[in-house]
């Protein structure tokens, strides 16, 4: 009874019958292999993230949004695009924008952002989370932050910066965050933004 189930099953494959075979998708793009959303029409008033691919990105940048890196300031139409030359790690709030740096982030770069391949210890340290929620102040009460950790995810955080998440959220401090993949943080983005909730993001690029 197997053998003719399977031979009824590869004569599908020859006809086109089978149903559970799919074609491979063909019309994925070279470069927005991870998003790839239209640019028209987008609301002025929301930040939102259009394109990503491994260490590349776009956004569309509101009005109230202020730049904190002069080379990220978009040349037109309100969108910003960067790759691995400008950055690979950037921040997105209400109303600031731009990448990780010194100035901004003194204490984060002191003590690194190491990778973890793997199940090695490390990754981003809690003074991360007090510096990005100073960078957009009056912003930051009842936010969510988004955690992008990379396309492959191999950017950690550290112990205590889950710990410090878990008693911002607790004392009402923010609202609520998520620590995902860069793919999936995007869209976790763009769906609290759409619905007018007060994002904190920090994405990824690269690995």
């Amino acid at each position: 009874m197997k053998y003719f189930l399977l031979l009824l099953c590869c004569i599908g494959l020859l006809t086109g019958t089978c149903k559970d075979i799919q074609p491979p998708h063909t019309d994925e793009h070279p470069i927005w292999n991870y998003l790839n959303e239209k640019e028209e029409d987008l609301p002025e008033d929301k930040s939102i993230i259009t394109k990503l691919g491994f260490q590349r990105m776009r956004f569309h940048v509101t009005a109230q949004q202020q730049c904190l890196t002069p080379t990220l300031i978009p040349p037109d139409k309100n969108i910003v695009q960067i790759t691995e030359n400008e950055t690979k790690d950037l921040v997105l709030t209400p109303s600031r924008y731009g990448a990780v740096t010194l100035e901004k982030f003194p204490k984060t770069l002191k003590d690194r952002m190491p990778y973890r391949y793997g199940h090695k210890t490390g990754g981003m340290p809690a003074s991360f989370l007090e510096e990005l929620l100073a960078i957009d102040p009056d912003n930051a009460q009842e936010a969510i932050v988004v955690i992008a950790t990379g396309i492959k995810g191999y950017l950690g955080i550290s112990k205590e910066l889950e710990e410090a998440l878990q008693e911002k959220k607790k004392r009402g401090v923010i609202k609520d965050y998520i620590v995902v993949k860069t793919a999936h943080a995007v869209n976790y983005y763009n769906k609290y933004v759409k619905e007018g909730k007060k994002v904190f993001a920090f994405i990824h690029t690269a690995g």
